[in-house]
Parts: structure tokens; C-alpha cells; sequence
């Protein structure tokens, strides 16, 4: 896959979290967050962001999972915030 799609999977990625789990990631650093996803996308032995965001649509649990690997921990918790 090449850079431009690349990056093109992994706005809709996050635009399908954005959508489906009221998450916005806007205020994180790129570079930051597109190591977290690629590491959780390799954890789950899928090889693009257009194929975790399949999975992600097939396997409503993993949305939830998705959220608390990539939100950073709370300050002083070691947990991640969660929304109420």
C-alpha cells in the first residue's frame, strides 16, 4: 500500500471511530496516534486501517478495546478516561 492511501485509511479510520464511538482525536499528535493504531492493528493480525475499520464495523466489542488502547492514561490513575 503506498503513503497516500495509506494515510487516506487511516483519516477514515479515525473518522469511523469519530462516528461510531464519539471519540475525536483531533487535539493528539499524528505521528503519536498512527503509531498506537498501527501497533493495535498489528496486535490483531490485521495488516491495513481500511481492514481494522472492517473488523472494527464486524466486531462491535473491539471498538470499546480500540478506544481504551489508544486514549493515553489519566494523570495519576494508569487507566484511560473513559466517556460517561
Amino acid at each position: 500500500m503506498n503513503e497516500t492511501n495509506e494515510n487516506r485509511d487511516f483519516d477514515n479510520l479515525l473518522e469511523h471511530i469519530k462516528r461510531t464511538r464519539g471519540f475525536d482525536f483531533t487535539g493528539y499528535k499524528r505521528a503519536s496516534l498512527l503509531r498506537r493504531v498501527s501497533k493495535r492493528v498489528q496486535e490483531v493480525g490485521i495488516r491495513t486501517f481500511s481492514k481494522y475499520q472492517d473488523y472494527l464495523e464486524a466486531q462491535l466489542s473491539q471498538g470499546a478495546a480500540t478506544l481504551d488502547y489508544l486514549r493515553p492514561p489519566r494523570p495519576g490513575t494508569g487507566s484511560a478516561h473513559l466517556p460517561h
